[in-house]
């Protein structure tokens, strides 16, 4: 188990991993946004999301190339 941190909001959460340890989920921001984060080499990147308006989003599942799934 390891802790992956935040985008600075209070919680994050796993839902896919890869044969290279790249993790994807969703987490808070400091804003209090929900967001799909890839986690790789102990850093969280932000996602972001596709609504201009700021939305929310998540990641669910990554492949082996870095592909990500999110909603």
């Amino acid at each position: 188990m390891r802790d992956l941190g935040t985008l600075g909001g209070s919680y994050s959460y796993a839902l896919g991993i890869n044969r290279r340890a790249e993790v994807v989920g969703v987490s808070a921001t400091a804003a209090g946004q929900q967001r799909a984060f890839r986690w790789k080499q102990g850093t969280m990147i932000d996602l972001g999301t596709l609504d201009p308006s700021g939305g929310s989003s998540g990641a669910s599942g990554i492949n082996v190339a870095g592909h990500v799934v999110s909603t």
